[in-house]
C-alpha cells in the first residue's frame, strides 16, 4: 500500500509524514485548542459511504474529501467522528457552495455561521490511496481532532481533502479493517440535535413572519 500527501515541494515533490508517538501524543491531541470543549467530546460512530469519482464527503463544515479520479469505480469511505457531526455526499461541483450555505446550520460543527470565520484559511491536501482488497480497508486519513475516514478500495485513487490551515492530517495503516454494517444514501445525515435544532428555528421564522405580517386572513376589519 502507498500512501502520500501532498504538502509541500521536497524531491519528488511530496512530503512524507510519519507519525511520532514518542512521547506519548495521540493526533487527536494536537489541535484541540482550534475547538471549543463542545466539539472535542468524541465518541466515535461509523458511517460509510460508496463514493463516485466527481462525489464529495463533508465531515461537518470542517473536512471535506472530494474524489478526483480512480482505477475504479466507487471507493469506500467510512467515517469515524462524534455521533454530533453531521456528514454529506454530494457531487463535488455543489462542495463549495454547499459549505457556504450549511456550514454551522446543517454542517456542525462549527455550530454557528458567525464561528465559521474564526477558524482560519481552508486549504487543500491532496492524497493518494492505493488498496488491494473491497473486503478491508487500505489506508486511514487521520484529522486532528476530529476522527478519521478509512478508505476502502481495490486499485488506485487522487483524492483532495479541504480542512483548515494548521489542522493536521495523518496518513497511517488502517486501525480498523471491517468495513461498516450498511452504506448511507447520498445527501444529508443528520444528528437528532441537529435536525431538532433547525426544525424549532424554521417554526419560529415562520411564527415570527406571521407576527410581522398578517395575512388578510387573519386581520380584523376596521
Amino acid at each position: 500500500m502507498m500512501c502520500e500527501l501532498g504538502m509541500a515541494q521536497h524531491g519528488d515533490g511530496k512530503q512524507y509524514m510519519e507519525l511520532d508517538q514518542s512521547k506519548g501524543y495521540h493526533p487527536y491531541d494536537q489541535n484541540k485548542g482550534r475547538l471549543s470543549s463542545n466539539y472535542t467530546t468524541v465518541t466515535a460512530i461509523v458511517r460509510e459511504v460508496e463514493q463516485e469519482h466527481g462525489q464529495t464527503v463533508h465531515i461537518g463544515g470542517l473536512v471535506r474529501l472530494d474524489l478526483v479520479q480512480a482505477s475504479v469505480e466507487t471507493i469506500y469511505v467510512t467515517v469515524w467522528a462524534s455521533p454530533s457531526v453531521s456528514l454529506h455526499l454530494g457531487k463535488t461541483e455543489n462542495a463549495d457552495e454547499l459549505k457556504n450555505n450549511h456550514a454551522g446550520v446543517r454542517l456542525q460543527p462549527p455550530i454557528s455561521m458567525e464561528r465559521v470565520s474564526e477558524l482560519g484559511q481552508w486549504k487543500e491536501r491532496e492524497v493518494k490511496a492505493r488498496g488491494t482488497s473491497w473486503d478491508v480497508k487500505s489506508m486511514d486519513v487521520v484529522v486532528a481532532g476530529l476522527g478519521w475516514f478509512s478508505l476502502g478500495l481495490k486499485g488506485e485513487a487522487d483524492l483532495v481533502l479541504w480542512t483548515y490551515d494548521g489542522i493536521q492530517i495523518t496518513l497511517r495503516e488502517p486501525l480498523v479493517l471491517d468495513r461498516a454494517a450498511s452504506i448511507e444514501r447520498p445527501g444529508f445525515w443528520l444528528p437528532k440535535a441537529i435536525s431538532e435544532a433547525i426544525a424549532n428555528s424554521s417554526k419560529l421564522e415562520g411564527q415570527e413572519a406571521r407576527e410581522k405580517y398578517p395575512s388578510e386572513e387573519t386581520m380584523q376589519p376596521s
